[in-house]
């Protein structure tokens, strides 16, 4: 009779776990209240770069996190039909962890996979228009979890693809940091 009252708690928990385990947050900033994106903006992934200090050591299983995430949001953006010209979109990896399956299985949180990128949408004139952080975390999870430290470079892309499409024709809260250009030719 205890452990039927107790099986609903337990049911609770372990499902609050799993969707709050695994997770990805994105947002949109403009850098000025008077700039929106265009309606039918389009975007031109330029550049990925990598500034999270990840070393993969003597790993054998290594990918090249830049190309898959610029592949990632080639991808995303042509299942969106959201590639073409319009705007510049610069992409810096901020931090990257690869996880571990068996580590999320044995404790929620232990392990866990996390990508977070910047993504910045600059005018053809080479102006910041706005900034979109995008973050997946996986740290809940075993045997299904396997391979995360792959997904989350598509899950990222999707997201990253989702707030453009949802931005587009609408103003944003403005960012506090004013105008900023990236410097000709640097392709930051």
């Amino acid at each position: 009779m205890k452990h039927t009252a107790i099986l609903p708690i337990v049911s609770v928990l372990l499902l609050s776990l799993a969707l709050a385990g695994c997770a990805t947050h994105g947002s949109m900033t403009l850098n000025s209240e008077a700039v929106s994106l265009e309606a039918g903006a389009t975007f031109q992934n330029e550049t990925v770069r990598d500034a999270s200090g990840f070393d993969w050591g003597s790993e054998k299983d290594r990918i090249d996190i830049v190309v898959a995430l610029k592949a990632s949001l080639d991808w995303a953006l042509a299942q969106e039909n959201l590639a073409g010209s319009g705007y510049v979109l610069r992409t810096e990896i901020v931090r990257y962890e690869p996880g571990n399956a068996f580590k999320r299985w044995l404790m929620p949180g232990f392990g866990a996979t996390r990508l977070e990128v910047v993504s910045k949408v600059f005018s053809k004139e080479g102006t910041l228009v706005a900034t979109v952080p995008v973050e997946r975390y996986v740290g809940f999870g075993g045997g299904f979890t396997i391979g995360a430290w792959k997904d989350v470079f598509q899950d990222v892309a999707k997201e990253v693809v989702r707030v453009l499409k949802k931005g587009r024709g609408k103003p944003a809260a403005a960012s506090p940091k004013g105008e900023e250009r990236a410097p000709a030719g640097t392709g930051a």
